[in-house]
């Protein structure tokens, strides 16, 4: 069965499934794509497989190293890849996650519009998923969401059901296309840097990390 990490909070998220990785292969020749790689979390994941020197491909819509750390030596190691997933041929989006040996997806979306969230949530994750399969890959990561926010979406607005449909779709399909071969990292919520975000919800490291110790529950 694939393995699963419930956490309250999730400031680094790499150091757990980098080890599952390092594990299975010599680091040199280790290849990793990371979707969604211009993110909060994809970019981090993409900094600390870079440190451990690892060959890194980032996917995402923009293509290109987030601001925070454009100007970084090691975001100049990086294979920066500009695909949507879900616009386009399957064919594009298979050249673009390459041939790696692991795949981390750290692809999401949030808003208000219920196809869009089932769009970006779980359509783009489970073409990926197909695609990284058919390539060849060994492993594959996906960060998703807690059961205990899941629980909530009843109380929730109607528009919550794609993003929770949309994850649920996602990890059916990389279960199905990794079978003992795939981890899944839930937060219940992500926080880190020096300022909060509204898109997709995120706290401030300080307020992360207090929430943290009230819950009793440290970060992964």
């Amino acid at each position: 069965c694939p393995f699963t990490r419930n956490c309250i909070g999730i400031s680094c998220p790499t150091r757990l499934y980098l080890q599952l990785f390092l594990f299975a292969y010599p680091v040199a020749a280790l290849k990793v794509t990371v979707l969604g790689g211009s993110g909060f979390v994809g970019s981090r994941c993409c900094k600390a497989l870079v440190e451990k020197g690892v060959s890194v491909t980032s996917v995402s819509t923009s293509g290109a190293a987030p601001d925070w750390c454009a100007g970084q030596e090691w975001a100049q190691s990086v294979e920066w890849r500009k695909n949507e997933l879900t616009r386009g041929s399957r064919e594009s989006v298979a050249e673009a996650i390459g041939s790696p040996d692991a795949v981390v997806s750290a692809v999401g979306a949030i808003g208000f519009d219920r196809q869009g969230l089932l769009l970006g949530n779980g359509v783009a994750n489970v073409e990926a998923a197909r695609a990284a399969a058919a390539a060849g890959a060994k492993r594959y990561v996906y960060i998703g969401v807690a059961s205990e926010v899941a629980d909530a979406r009843d109380w929730l607005p109607g528009f919550f059901a794609g993003y929770f449909d949309g994850k649920a779709d996602a990890e059916a399909a990389i279960a199905d296309g990794f079978e003992g071969a795939s981890t899944f990292v839930r937060p219940s919520f992500i926080y880190g840097g020096d300022s909060f975000g509204l898109f997709p919800p995120r706290v401030s490291a300080g307020y992360g990390s207090a929430g943290g110790g009230v819950l009793s529950f440290p970060p992964l």
